[in-house]
């Protein structure tokens, strides 16, 4: 007979109050780093166990997240998180943290469509393709 191990987990419970930007999360993953990457309505949150950093869209800066609506995270072999939004997608790149923006072309024949970005896959040989509705 064998031993049946147990697994004991423990769940806590983290909202606004405590630096959350937004109560609505449309998705959570794990970096290579430990990181906590939460995907809101509100904005991108990244969690390092006790505190938050948030991105948040502003129009004045080109740097910013391309969109506060966050759809996807995802991290790529290169460690470097692609960020699905309402109306583009962002990349984080973790060593310089800096972000860079694909905005969608709505009057384009070509490239992504005008449909919500719901999620970044990664293919063989390291293609990332983006995923609309």
């Amino acid at each position: 007979m064998g031993v049946l191990a147990q697994t004991h987990l423990k769940f806590d419970k983290t909202t606004v109050d405590d630096g959350l930007s937004q109560g609505n999360i449309n998705w959570i993953t794990q970096d290579d780093q430990g990181f906590i990457w939460i995907a809101t309505n509100g904005g991108l949150n990244k969690y390092d166990g006790s505190t938050f950093q948030i991105f948040l869209h502003d129009d004045t800066d080109s740097s910013s997240i391309s969109n506060n609506i966050i759809n996807h995270i995802y991290e790529d072999e290169q460690g470097k998180i692609w960020v699905s939004t309402q109306n583009a997608f962002s990349i984080y790149d973790k060593t310089t943290e800096s972000l860079t923006n694909f905005k969608i072309d709505f009057n384009s024949s070509f490239g992504l469509s005008n449909n919500p970005l719901n999620s970044t896959v990664q293919k063989n040989f390291g293609n990332s393709r983006t995923v609309t509705s």
